[in-house]
């Protein structure tokens, strides 16, 4: 029975010598995966967020509940596969809103999608509000966003952050008729 060439019938050729000429290819191999699995588990930029909509849904005696749809843009150069939303929203520094969302959704690598949340306020920051543009305070209204998206993979949570005024004018006349 032949088993194949013997060691000592080659005595001028070192034991191993194939592992010795394929070990640095595979150490080049193995040290490019490596670099390669270390690229892939970067933690992604967090998505921009801007407040594209507020919608006014239903009203009861102690909360009203609104439709808010935000514009999440991706600044990663790949697709962020998105399960879940929370935010609270404060205007001139109050609180007034928060919502979320167990929506799914893939934001595009360098795109843009707009997702609808259902959030809840309380009587007492819309009538504070009001109540602060109707005593003579500045229709301007400085919001605040702020929140979490949480990713589908790898499975973590990335902040969001938006601050920006929007014109509250309109609201005057609103106030002031029914006030008369």
């Amino acid at each position: 029975m032949n088993l194949g060439p013997r060691i000592d019938k080659y005595p001028d050729q070192a034991p191993f010598t194939v592992l010795n000429q394929i070990g640095p290819v595979l150490l080049v191999l193995l040290t490019a995966f490596m670099a390669g699995c270390a690229a892939m588990m970067q933690k992604p930029e967090p998505p921009q967020v801007s407040l594209a909509g507020v919608n006014l849904t239903s009203v009861s005696l102690f909360e009203q509940h609104f439709q808010v749809k935000l514009r999440l843009q991706n600044p990663n150069n790949y697709d962020l596969p998105l399960d879940g939303f929370q935010f609270d929203l404060k205007l001139n520094d109050q609180p007034f809103l928060s919502g979320t969302s167990v929506t799914s959704v893939t934001l595009p690598r360098l795109g843009t999608a707009t997702i609808d949340m259902d959030a809840v306020s309380k009587l007492s920051g819309l009538l504070s509000q009001i109540q602060g543009i109707a005593s003579g305070g500045s229709p301007a209204v400085r919001y605040t966003l702020t929140g979490k998206v949480h990713l589908l993979r790898p499975v973590l949570s990335l902040p969001l952050k938006e601050e920006g005024t929007f014109d509250m004018s309109w609201l005057e006349g609103v106030v002031s008729e029914n006030g008369k």
